[in-house]
């Protein structure tokens, strides 16, 4: 994610809803280990945007990804 911000920057997330990230958000993103399910990941960020009165307001976003192994690569299987 890091290498593809700096070739050209990143467009709207579809997952999140997110209108891009920035190098202040990408300062906050972990991905950790589920310890309660197999092959899933929690990932956290913040991010700055707007409230529908266009307020500046700080969003945080989580998601629970579950990951498979399919011809040696891991995919995306679900997330929530």
């Amino acid at each position: 994610m890091k290498q593809e911000f700096k070739k050209g920057g990143l467009d709207n997330d579809f997952l999140t809803n997110n209108e891009g990230a920035d190098n202040k958000s990408l300062k906050t993103l972990t991905v950790t280990k589920d310890s309660t399910r197999a092959n899933s990941y929690i990932v956290f960020y913040v991010y700055d945007t707007f409230s529908p009165s266009y307020k500046p307001i700080t969003k945080e976003v989580v998601l629970h990804i579950n990951v498979i192994k399919e011809k040696g690569e891991f995919k995306i299987d679900s997330v929530w």
